[in-house]
């Protein structure tokens, strides 16, 4: 008997997004689509369908006839419901095809149709491309992360998304105190002074940063830049770590997918969010909470080899699955 879908995610193609819906796998009634080209069986077709849809070939106005691959965008073995739930990750081109979503609209008449930011709005791909104004007309829901951005905005808020993929209570021998990975973006500075304060204090790091020029480096065979690594990589590196460092980006007022990795993987956690004071797992025993002034910060928290042991129940908290069926089931009770 073919699957009947109440849920089609849309992914943006990213390794991490796809690492976000594992829990997914666990659903009969839910599929995870992270590149919706991938699913035109013809090589040939592909390349064409890419070339439709590619940022170079739009950048100066909008192709015609995209809707004549609109049909293979969800050709899956299985049933899609009446009234099932479509949901777009930001930077996924489909997000802003308003053909596609009039085309869904047509074919499913009760689907409902949402959006979810993986960044603060300005920081978005909806923002730079200014389609920010068309979410809530084009898109049943519009879901944040950022507690200013739903406030501001008017958006669904909902903590950041992540299912736990490795297994954290193996033989994994800790050999790294503070690992750090991300953007440099304007944090670049308070990065580098977190790395020095740490070093002299005599902690081991490891430290990816990308987007960073030449003359803005240092001189440190611990700190690797503009070197992209794959996420589960990167996961293997944090499980042998200590403690995560979480840099939030100006602007931000939530914490990120660096807290959740501490907290699903049991791990300390260094960030500059003092929000994080008000959230249910804040210790100060195992988070430490910094600011631009750090030159009196005391690290000695990372001495101690007893290591945070979160509640289960939030692993269940964060995953895509607790959300999808909230949005789901507010649907059915028309409470959205």
């Amino acid at each position: 008997m073919d699957k009947k879908y109440d849920y089609i995610v849309y992914g943006n193609d990213t390794e991490w997004c796809e690492v976000v819906n594992y829990d997914l796998k666990n659903l009969s009634n839910a599929i995870f689509v992270n590149d919706h080209v991938q699913l035109i069986k013809s090589n040939f077709l592909r390349i064409l369908c890419k070339i439709h849809f590619s940022e170079r070939m739009n950048r100066f106005f909008q192709l015609p006839l995209k809707n004549i691959w609109y049909g293979f965008f969800h050709k899956f073995t299985g049933i899609i419901q009446d009234d099932s739930v479509f949901l777009f990750y930001d930077w996924n081109k489909l997000s802003y095809d308003d053909g596609y979503h009039r085309y869904l609209k047509s074919k499913y008449k009760n689907c409902k149709l949402v959006f979810i930011f993986t960044n603060i709005v300005n920081k978005s791909c909806a923002y730079k491309n200014g389609y920010f104004n068309k979410l809530k007309s084009e898109f049943d829901l519009v879901i944040t992360y950022d507690h200013q951005d739903a406030i501001k905005h008017s958006l669904f808020l909902h903590s950041y998304m992540y299912s736990k993929i490795l297994d954290d209570d193996s033989n994994n021998k800790i050999d790294l105190d503070v690992f750090f990975i991300g953007h440099a973006k304007e944090r670049l500075g308070l990065i580098h002074s977190i790395y020095r304060k740490l070093t002299d204090q005599g902690f081991k790091c490891l430290f990816y940063i990308t987007g960073v020029e030449d003359h803005n480096k240092l001189d440190e065979k611990r700190i690797i830049y503009n070197k992209t690594i794959p996420y589960r990589e990167a996961l293997n590196i944090m499980i042998k770590s200590k403690c995560i460092l979480e840099v939030m980006q100006e602007g931000a007022s939530t914490f990120t997918l660096r807290t959740q990795e501490a907290i699903l993987y049991n791990k300390k956690l260094i960030t500059n969010n003092k929000n994080i004071r008000k959230e249910s797992f804040y210790d100060e025993k195992n988070i430490l909470i910094i600011d631009k002034d750090i030159e009196h910060l005391d690290f000695s928290f990372l001495n101690s080899d007893i290591m945070p042991n979160y509640n289960n129940e939030l692993t269940e908290l964060f995953s895509p699955v607790k959300l999808y069926e909230r949005i789901k089931t507010a649907f059915a009770k028309k409470q959205l």
